[in-house]
């Protein structure tokens, strides 16, 4: 599964809410939502370099609370989904749910 159907799956369990997937060292977002990200946090949203039209967005997760606050305080409820390390696979589980 690439990261980006994985965040398809998990923004289909929160559709009123803006989903951060931890990648690595990053809380990402895919798609409409990686625009609102870059429009919200001053940002980029940029195309995948896999040919498609998917957007991307990011930001460090040492700036996840200021970041996640931003975003509360322009109105958006956010999902924040963590990597849980185990082997070489990297689920991830909902840690919280953040609204305005």
């Amino acid at each position: 599964m690439t990261f980006h159907e994985e965040y398809l799956r998990l923004k289909a369990m929160h559709p009123d809410a803006i989903v951060l997937m931890q990648i690595g060292n990053y809380y990402e977002a895919f798609d409409e939502q990686a625009s609102t990200l870059a429009d919200v946090l001053g940002g980029l949203a940029l195309p995948l370099k896999d040919g498609s039209h998917t957007l991307m967005a990011g930001f460090r997760l040492n700036s996840a609370d200021r970041r996640i606050k931003k975003l509360t305080d322009a109105g958006h409820k956010v999902a924040v989904y963590d990597q849980v390390n185990r082997g070489a696979l990297k689920p991830r589980v909902l840690n919280r749910i953040v609204g305005p």
